[in-house]
């Protein structure tokens, strides 16, 4: 139930505000946007958005604004402003030293120059993800990537290749 759940988070975000914890306003206002989105209030998620990252960047938590930079990169619609968003983000990533969210991050970047045409830099980055999402262990991303590398095979004409990959 959506209103149930607009409800929820709105109670969670006056409850954050209350208690006057800024990193927990700006957890819950994340999620706001999170739900605002799944909604299909795009501009309202958005907004939630921004206001939640630049709490984070208030109290210093890198890695959070990070998260909510990749939120907010999924949730645009213009690919150069997801690139930029992506973009900083990885750079955020890379600062901080998280190796998962680098990862996360470098593949929604594959995924994006795939979208756009650029085969050779999707199919480049696929497959150097591919291999540090197996070494981590995050099975989703592995996922994602064999499914990229398909869509590349595909887009190449070479569909016996991209049925191994989807297959895999």
């Amino acid at each position: 139930d959506t209103n149930a759940a607009h409800q929820y988070i709105d109670t969670s975000v006056e409850s954050a505000r209350r208690s006057g914890d800024r990193w927990l306003l700006a957890t819950a206002i994340h999620y706001r946007g999170r739900v605002l989105y799944h909604m299909g209030e795009v501009t309202q998620a958005r907004a939630a958005l921004r206001e939640s990252e630049a709490i984070f960047r208030e109290t210093g938590d890198k890695w959070s604004v990070a998260a909510v930079l990749e939120t907010l990169a999924a949730i645009v619609s213009e690919p150069d402003s997801a690139r930029a968003l992506y973009e900083e983000a990885l750079r955020i990533f890379q600062e901080v030293e998280h190796q998962e969210g680098q990862v996360i991050t470098s593949s929604n970047l594959a995924g994006l120059a795939l979208i756009q045409g650029d085969i050779p830099r999707a199919e480049e980055l696929f497959n150097r993800i591919l291999s540090e999402a197996r070494e981590l262990g995050i099975k989703a991303t592995v996922a994602f990537c064999l499914r990229g590398l398909g869509r590349v095979r595909i887009a190449e004409g070479n569909f016996n290749d991209a049925e191994k990959y989807l297959s895999e």
